[in-house]
């Protein structure tokens, strides 16, 4: 997986959260699996990418587990909320980091849809077709919470994440 895909989401990710929900996060950790953990407690804010290339796609999502979500969610509206405000809240959250992205991927030409917002089971369906995954963990005042990558590049364009490979940008 070329990282160079995935920094633009960690660096709009801790900018968004920070401006619009006051919340200064910071990343704890990376790792790669080969397939999601099955975690239905979990609320997951899907964006699709796609490139020119048809082996250029994947997708990115947030995962939040239910305090975390609803904490967020509190803190963007600044009023307490419903299972349903806290996914809209989320995904507006969420829409912004893809629209954040999507502008440091410009020279890339890679495309990046609107959030969705998926519960439950993800081992089925579309997102269960995707391999490898990149976890990245964050902290924040409301706890834990997770952005997962899978971007498959083409082969002539991507570095293969390996010791010495591409790293995650800290800043």
């Amino acid at each position: 997986m070329d990282v160079r895909l995935v920094n633009p989401f960690v660096a709009a990710t801790k900018n968004i959260f920070s401006v619009m929900a006051g919340m200064d996060i910071s990343l704890l950790g990376t790792r790669a699996v080969q397939m999601l953990p099955h975690d239905p407690t979990l609320a997951n804010a899907v964006v699709d990418l796609h490139g020119d290339s048809a082996e250029e796609r994947g997708a990115v999502m947030l995962r939040f587990p239910t305090g975390v979500l609803f904490t967020i969610a509190a803190a963007f509206t600044q009023t307490s909320v419903t299972l349903e405000d806290a996914h809209d809240a989320i995904g507006e959250l969420v829409n912004m980091v893809a629209g954040n992205a999507k502008r440091d991927l410009k020279s890339r030409r890679v495309g990046v849809s609107v959030p969705e917002i998926v519960s439950g089971d993800l081992s089925t369906g579309p997102l269960s077709r995707l391999s490898p995954w990149l976890m990245v963990c964050f902290s924040s005042s409301a706890g834990m919470f997770y952005l997962c990558a899978s971007i498959s590049a083409p082969r002539a364009q991507a570095p293969v994440m390996k010791s010495g490979g591409g790293r995650i940008a800290h800043a």
